[in-house]
């Protein structure tokens, strides 16, 4: 029996249907972001990193975290470590300088729903333009990292960075990495990773937290231009330096301990300072790792403040992994440099170091023991630690002549 025109239809209809879907799925794979012109395109491979330490509830549990890689370049999105309902990921790229500069506008990542997020430039160095999600203002303090969040956790995909009208894709052959990234920071499909990280910040707040927010005065000193928006309870430690020869003498690192929070401040000054004909000039810097409750990668400069108002600044914070670091400047480079680093040591001479801040929040630090800083203070006094002044210059002198 010949079939019909329209039986002929009928039959066709789930292959045409089936071509139709596939066609739609590929037109959404391929989506380009409107009235950009793409400059190049990334081929590279997506690599998961699972959860670690998570069973000593003193050390914060390592997120989860996924990377694409293509030569140079790379973006990394990692858990940022909060509990529910605060769920966020964040996200820092390094490119090449090749494709976009530091005075670039209009930074932008594109994902495969047409959404995007906004980008800004943290820092240029090394042939890379460094981009992080920018930091909001009151309750939108974290708005796209909370949308960064919910976008991985839908499914979907980066796919494009642009800077205004140019961008770049990236490609790679498989996802599985970015689903598993998926499963790893949600709380319904990766509980031991949540329950240990309940587990450690239940024992931060109860032996770090700190109740000087709730009794916080007026007539108490709050950083210029700021918000409070935490306090960590610590304390002052003296460490012994490490030693770079076995013959050099080395005197005590000052630390503030908190939490996953340290600061460190130690002598460094430099042979030319010990050698100085004026008199040895004494220089201090400070070294913070910092934990990304309170702090970002690209929310520029920390300052650390004492309580007559006076603040130093480190550079800006960089990021390594999940960890954030500041440090302010080391060495005898230019006089700016010198000035700071001697502020430093005069102002932990006269007074309390009694916060942190970075842009407009600030977090206070909350001690009440000071023997270690009183100490420090006596060690870095060439008059009151005549012993180790005197030997480190000798020492200088030795090696300055031995290479006569």
């Amino acid at each position: 029996m010949k079939k019909s025109f329209y039986g002929k239809v009928l039959m066709a209809f789930p292959f045409l249907l089936f071509g139709l879907l596939l066609g739609w799925k590929s037109a959404q794979a391929e989506y380009s972001p409107p009235n950009i012109k793409t400059i190049t395109s990334l081929k590279g491979t997506w690599k998961f990193t699972s959860a670690y330490d998570t069973s000593d509830v003193t050390v914060l549990p390592k997120a989860p975290a996924v990377a694409f890689t293509s030569g140079a370049n790379k973006l990394l999105i990692h858990f940022d470590g909060k509990l529910p309902p605060h769920l966020q990921d964040s996200l820092n790229i390094a490119l090449s300088d090749t494709y976009f500069g530091c005075n670039g506008e209009d930074f932008r990542i594109w994902f495969n729903n047409g959404e995007f997020l906004p980008l800004e430039v943290g820092r240029c160095d090394h042939g890379r333009v460094y981009l992080y999600l920018p930091i909001g203002v009151g309750q939108d303090m974290w708005k796209s990292y909370s949308q960064l969040f919910d976008f991985i956790q839908q499914g979907t995909r980066p796919i494009l960075i642009s800077e205004s009208a140019t961008g770049i894709k990236f490609s790679s052959d498989s996802e599985e990495s970015l689903k598993s990234f998926k499963e790893a920071s949600n709380p319904k499909t990766n509980e031991p990773y949540f329950s240990a990280l309940k587990a450690y910040w239940d024992n931060f707040e109860k032996k770090h937290a700190s109740s000087a927010l709730s009794h916080l005065e007026t007539k108490d000193f709050v950083p210029l231009d700021t918000e409070v928006i935490g306090a960590l309870k610590g304390e002052w430690k003296l460490k012994e330096e490490d030693r770079l020869f076995p013959d050099e003498p080395s005197t005590s690192v000052l630390q503030f301990e908190a939490g996953p929070v340290a600061l460190g401040v130690t002598l460094s000054s430099s042979k030319s300072d010990f050698l100085n004909p004026k008199g040895i000039i004494v220089r201090n810097m400070v070294h913070m790792k910092l934990c990304n409750l309170y702090f970002k990668c690209n929310a520029g400069p920390v300052k650390l403040w004492f309580d007559n108002g006076e603040y130093v600044q480190t550079a800006p914070a960089a990021c390594l992994n999940d960890e954030i670091f500041a440090t302010s400047g080391k060495g005898p480079a230019g006089a700016e440099q010198l000035a700071e680093a001697q502020k430093l040591n005069l102002l932990l001479k006269m007074q309390r170091p009694v916060a942190l801040s970075q842009g407009k929040y600030a977090v206070l630090l909350d001690y009440h023991e000071t023997a270690s800083l009183d100490a420090f203070r006596r060690e870095m006094d060439p008059k009151a630690n005549t012993k180790y002044f005197e030997a480190k210059k000798r020492y200088y002198q030795e090696k300055a002549t031995a290479q006569e």
